[in-house]
């Protein structure tokens, strides 16, 4: 009977903090929101922001305007979404 008192317990406390950790994920997922903003990650992340059109149905996608470095090459911003294909998902 004890084991069974036990593992009850175990779902019930589990089961508890479910909430707390989906509280986590939205303070960390508004603290992202706050740096992207006020580091103006847009700009560069964000297709068409250069040319005055920024197209938000690919915000923070990526852009094809790129920045020339004399002697390192040329560099776009790339793709900062979760996908897991194109962006930072994996």
């Amino acid at each position: 009977m004890t084991r069974i008192a036990l593992k009850l317990a175990l779902a019930a406390a589990l089961i508890g903090l479910a909430p707390l950790a989906a509280e986590a994920g939205d303070a960390k997922v508004e603290r992202g929101k706050y740096l992207v903003n006020l580091g103006g990650c847009m700009d560069c992340h964000t297709q068409g922001y250069f040319f005055g059109k920024p197209d938000m149905t690919r915000y923070l996608g990526g852009s094809d305007v790129g920045f020339q470095m004399p002697g390192l090459g040329v560099f776009y911003g790339p793709n900062l979404t979760p996908d897991k294909e194109t962006g930072l998902g994996n």
